[in-house]
């Protein structure tokens, strides 16, 4: 948290000259959950750097889990009201992964660079082509950012969601979703179903930020290529956070990395599912699921220009899929896939 704090109150990081440029005062909004102890700590911080930054507190929470949440929703109202400017989103812990007891969630090597980053000139400079930016985009098993942390546009984020109608509907779709799998409409061949890779809950914010058809992701987090992708399970490499170069920030819009954060799936299966019909038209991970839940959370496909069209495999089908049947595209692609035997 100090780390991060030290980063706010230098400025914005600039690549070029590798070092940070004080632009203005910076106004910091939080809530922030714990004891008095903790929230004492911070107070203090806060103070000590006044000169460039204020602090100001939006709410007490009794746990991590409600304090995401309630600080997106006071986000989302800022951008209902102020639809012109742009909101950072930053957090002192990092998600971790669902069913894996590793930890890093409070890595301060990781957090300070996922903080640099959204804060970076790069980040923060307004484009007609992304609006929202992060430090690493990943498309699988959701759209999201390495850290959930991110830049985004005002104009974007006032049409997303509250975040606690997102969290109901998320619930309302996973349950039927997993009638779909019972049902054999569906199939999970890249990553089991899990309450995070749902949104389930707690985890729904981790999927808000991207669940819009809107959503025009960039990143600038360094990439790293392999040079024995079959030694090393693909053709990425994972960020070394230890090292100075996970500050060489280089902008693009994404995806434009592996499919999903390094180790999480195989090329393998990825390609077994990308050539395989009765799974790419079923598989919840890919636009079958995607759209199902664009639909049913905003009435709506992303538009033609979308990154989804050119990244999603069989893309095109489901494009022109959506503009004849809208809402019942899912039905009318995947239904010829269906494996009817319903196990009861």
């Amino acid at each position: 948290l100090k780390s991060q704090l030290d980063v706010l109150s230098k400025g914005q990081y600039d690549i070029i000259s590798r070092s940070y440029h004080r632009q203005r005062h910076v106004m910091l909004y939080y809530t922030i959950a714990g004891n008095s102890t903790n929230i004492g700590f911070f107070t203090k911080i806060c103070q000590d750097q006044s000169n460039h930054l204020t602090c100001r507190k939006l709410g007490e929470l009794p746990s991590a889990e409600a304090n995401s949440g309630e600080s997106l929703r006071h986000l989302h109202k800022f951008c209902l009201a102020k639809p012109s400017q742009s909101v950072t989103y930053i957090s002192n812990t990092l998600p971790g992964t669902y069913g894996v007891n590793k930890t890093e969630s409070f890595s301060m090597q990781k957090i300070r660079a996922h903080t640099t980053a959204v804060t970076s000139k790069m980040c923060l400079k307004k484009r007609d082509t992304c609006n929202v930016c992060g430090s690493e985009f990943y498309p699988l098993p959701f759209n999201h950012f390495i850290g959930n942390t991110f830049t985004a546009s005002c104009d974007y984020v006032k049409d997303l969601l509250p975040p606690e109608k997102f969290e109901k509907a998320m619930n309302d779709a996973a349950g039927d979703t997993l009638v779909s799998q019972l049902r054999r409409a569906v199939t999970t061949e890249l990553f089991p179903f899990t309450p995070q890779n749902l949104g389930l809950d707690q985890y729904s914010v981790e999927h808000w930020i991207g669940s819009h058809p809107d959503f025009e992701p960039c990143d600038v987090a360094p990439v790293r290529h392999s040079w024995f992708p079959l030694f090393t399970g693909g053709s990425y490499l994972p960020n070394d956070f230890t090292s100075s170069r996970s500050y060489d920030f280089m902008w693009a819009r994404a995806p434009r990395r592996s499919s999903a954060p390094v180790g999480q799936l195989s090329r393998k299966t990825e390609t077994m599912a990308t050539e395989t019909d009765n799974i790419v038209f079923r598989e919840y991970y890919y636009l079958a699921g995607n759209l199902f839940r664009w639909f049913k959370l905003y009435n709506k496909a992303p538009p033609q220009n979308s990154w989804v069209w050119q990244w999603y495999p069989r893309a095109n089908e489901w494009m022109q899929g959506a503009k004849t049947h809208g809402s019942d595209v899912v039905t009318k692609l995947s239904k010829p896939f269906w494996d009817e035997g319903v196990p009861f």
